[in-house]
């Protein structure tokens, strides 16, 4: 456990280089407590709102640096993401956040989420998340695992999509998408035809990878609670305690067996640019739903905003639709 009045003695990687290209650092942003959920909420920090609907969430686990973009706090925002804590903000904050490539930014110290984690922008225009993770990737010698080559990101932009090649596949083949979500997921695809692209319905053929992330991640969570003394765990979420108990039965081999169809998941999902050179799916589920709820629970429409969900060839970026 981490506490608040112990400042931190190095950056980390992305934070560096971030203070190293000229960027001002003013501010931490609101997270619930180790990532735990989807919105952001928790005793220390109360409720983060929807700037868009101060009724509904932010989404999470970056759901704090989602609502200051959208809230024109400041233009760039660090977060992290393991299963959608850049990404689903992104979407219900309507602004942009990218889940890169494993690796692809360094990160020390060594996060407690393990391979399921990695630093990602968030941001409020496309060249300015292409410029900020330019700045942000690369190998750090304090990470043996980063990867050392280029960014995916072009050095020039263009309006003009001729010859790219537009997959829609709005739930992946498994996902339960609310019809007001797939309504904005195909009115945003017709604005990338608009402007050159052949866009076309596709079969992915993946498979559901729910069971794999939750052995993952219940196990890493399990893992965590552990190294907290039991006479301070009371003071933990009381979220956190029920899904690391939900990870207490995962063994060993049950968490090296999820890794290995995690990696078998990678090469199927690889496979699928085959077909196309982008892949457009909807971030989420479901619109913003109302605070002080953990997950959406069949949520009514929200009126607020949700986003598409881009995938490029080793890497995944939800876009404002």
């Amino acid at each position: 456990m981490v506490s608040p009045d112990t400042p931190a003695k190095e950056d980390a990687p992305a934070v560096a280089r971030l203070r190293e290209a000229g960027a001002v650092l003013f501010g931490k942003t609101t997270t619930p407590e180790w990532g735990h959920i989807g919105v952001t909420e928790s005793r220390r920090h109360g409720i983060t709102r929807n700037p868009w609907n101060l009724e509904r969430a932010a989404g999470g686990s970056s759901g704090g640096a989602g609502a200051a973009l959208a809230a024109g706090m400041g233009p760039l925002a660090l977060g992290s993401d393991s299963g959608g804590s850049c990404r689903t903000p992104a979407s219900f904050c309507g602004v942009l956040g990218m889940k890169p490539s494993a690796r692809t930014v360094s990160a020390w110290p060594p996060s407690s989420w393990a391979h399921l984690a990695t630093p990602g922008p968030i941001t409020r225009t496309a060249l300015d998340m292409a410029e900020m993770l330019k700045v942000i990737s690369g190998p750090d010698p304090r990470d043996p695992w980063a990867r050392s080559g280029p960014t995916l990101m072009p050095d020039k932009w263009s309006n003009d999509l001729s010859g790219i090649g537009i997959g829609l596949s709005i739930g992946l083949g498994f996902g339960k998408i609310k019809s007001e979500v797939a309504g904005i997921v195909e009115k945003a695809t017709k604005v990338l035809g608009s402007a050159g692209a052949k866009v076309m319905g596709i079969e992915t053929g993946l498979d559901d990878p729910l069971n794999t992330y939750r052995t993952l991640f219940f196990g890493l969570m399990a893992q965590k609670v552990s190294l907290v003394p039991e006479n301070r765990r009371d003071e933990l979420e009381p979220l956190v305690i029920q899904l690391s108990s939900l990870g207490e039965p995962v063994s060993a081999a049950d968490y090296v067996s999820a890794l290995i169809r995690a990696a078998e998941y990678s090469r199927a999902m690889e496979a699928v640019f085959d077909q196309c050179d982008l892949l457009v799916s909807a971030a989420t589920g479901v619109t913003p739903f109302p605070v002080g709820r953990s997950w959406p629970d069949e949520a009514k429409t929200a009126n607020g905003k949700t986003g598409i969900l881009v995938f490029i060839r080793s890497t995944s970026v939800a876009s404002r639709a």
